[in-house]
């Protein structure tokens, strides 16, 4: 078998991808079982950086602005058209996981016995059946996405994808959207889809949220497309407007610190507290209607359109601080939320819930400020400062209004607290989802790496654990392009 590479869109070739070459170059032993895996023909290789969630976090379901960066951990995916209709997957490394590497399906999965596409229903029951295979949801749950949409009107032949990460599973960092934008961006290149990156993100987020199950918004999906090495990207979620990219400043880093804690968007604390935001937008919503801000007829679109002081004058104490799933459907109805349900049995705690976002929203825009401003003035250490105070009180709502940190992650963030500016360290926050998962830091770069050697010892002795450490920042999707390696005799 002959390897060589057709096509190269990137003047820079990282770790996964370098690493994929190699496996199907079959020069190691480890590699042997990828370089068996693919046909004679041409592969599409694609890579996807991991997200730190910078700023904006779960505020992003409620319309907030956001702030993300990139990583420099990521995943490289290849995909082969076949000849037939099986669509095989290969996933390098998930043995350390107990999870099985490989999963096989037919094209007929997807349609039920009258040519009809299955519903989104059907497919998420697939997943769930065996919990060795239900990390192929992302990448098969992807490609059904698309002809469920009508952006792929018929798939009649299968594929073999094969996939290579440096991204740890439930941490925090956006693993399952690097997987599904790689999949949807390696489709589109191969198959000639023409979709930009919005739509990329899109289709990402319903594959979360309709075949994964998980009540996402759409910010990991977004950054990771749309992201640019040793920037952040600004997101406001009314769903998917890309402000512009940020330069990070000279003196700056940011860097992420696993807990080693796992967490679980698909879970029920991140999804209740998704819940009680949307019931606080529909209280006030009728609020606002009573009093003639909104007709009738009209709601509030995002609880983010709201500012604090707004907020605070005329709608905090509308909201209950707890109410029963049974006692809001009775008096509202429906919440309004596609992706999830209410428990009649539950009591959520609406009025702390839907004051973060909202706090959130604001915070987030002080911080691009700071961080424009600092790019800007030569005195940047005072501009970081502020920005650092920031992310820690981001961190405080995350713990107290939605009760989403942990006591390990409350204790890095305490350490990087503790430490503080005199090591160069600005401030620190959970990311993402929370219940675990990384902790977002930002620091003075010539300082960090002796600073943050500092944290992780700290935390070592405190807890046992060995934090990673992810550092390092570089393009997202489309920024990097792809590769094209061509199988011949």
């Amino acid at each position: 078998m002959q390897l060589e590479c057709v096509l190269s869109t990137t003047s820079q070739v990282f770790e996964e991808v370098s690493r994929f070459e190699i496996a199907l170059r079959g020069s190691q032993q480890e590699s042997q079982d990828l370089a068996n895996f693919f046909d004679r023909g041409d592969i599409t290789v694609v890579r996807v950086p991991a997200r730190l969630d910078i700023m904006g976090g779960i505020a992003d379901y409620s319309g907030s602005n956001v702030c993300e960066g990139t990583l420099e951990r990521g995943v490289a995916l290849g995909l082969q058209i076949r000849n037939d209709h099986w669509i095989r997957i290969r996933s390098l490394g998930l043995s350390r996981y107990n999870l099985a590497t490989d999963f096989t399906l037919s094209l007929d999965n997807f349609y039920r016995k009258n040519g009809k596409l299955r519903d989104y229903s059907d497919m998420m029951e697939l997943f769930t059946k065996d919990q060795r295979t239900s990390w192929s949801a992302y990448i098969v749950g992807a490609i059904f996405v698309l002809l469920k949409e009508r952006k792929l009107h018929v798939l009649n032949k299968g594929l073999n994808i094969a996939l290579i990460s440096r991204v740890p599973i439930q941490v925090g960092i956006g693993s399952s959207a690097t997987v599904e934008i790689a999949t949807l961006h390696a489709l589109n290149l191969a198959l000639g889809l023409n979709l930009d990156g919005l739509a990329l993100a899109k289709f990402g987020q319903i594959t979360e949220n309709k075949i994964v199950g998980a009540p996402c918004g759409i910010m990991d999906q977004i950054a990771t497309v749309r992201g640019k090495a040793n920037e952040l990207t600004h997101i406001l979620c009314q769903p998917d407007i890309v402000k512009g990219s940020i330069s990070i400043p000279d003196e700056a880093e940011f860097v992420g610190i696993n807990s080693m804690v796992r967490h679980n968007v698909a879970g029920p604390k991140y999804t209740n507290v998704r819940i009680s935001t949307f019931m606080g937008r529909k209280i006030i919503t009728y609020a606002m209607q009573r009093n003639g801000k909104l007709s009738s007829h009209d709601q509030l679109p995002y609880l983010c359109n709201l500012c604090p002081e707004e907020f605070e004058n005329h709608y905090r104490n509308v909201l209950p601080e707890q109410i029963s799933g049974d006692n809001f459907i009775k008096n509202y109805g429906d919440h309004d939320d596609p992706a999830t349900q209410i428990d009649p049995k539950m009591n959520y705690p609406v009025r702390s819930r839907t004051s973060h976002p909202i706090y959130e929203n604001d915070r987030v825009l002080k911080f691009i400020d700071l961080i424009q401003k600092a790019n800007e003035d030569d005195g940047q250490d005072s501009h970081l400062r502020q920005a650092g105070k920031l992310m820690l009180a981001s961190h405080q709502s995350y713990d107290r209004n939605c009760e989403l940190s942990c006591a390990e992650v409350d204790l890095l963030v305490n350490i990087v607290k503790e430490l503080g500016t005199k090591l160069g360290l600005y401030g620190a926050k959970i990311t993402g989802g929370g219940s675990g998962g990384t902790v977002a830091v930002l620091g003075k770069k010539k300082t960090l790496r002796d600073a943050i050697a500092l944290v992780v010892q700290k935390y070592q002795k405190e807890t046992n654990f060995e934090p990673d450490v992810f550092w390092g920042s570089s393009p997202g999707a489309l920024e990097f392009g792809c590769r094209k390696y061509r199988v011949s005799d």
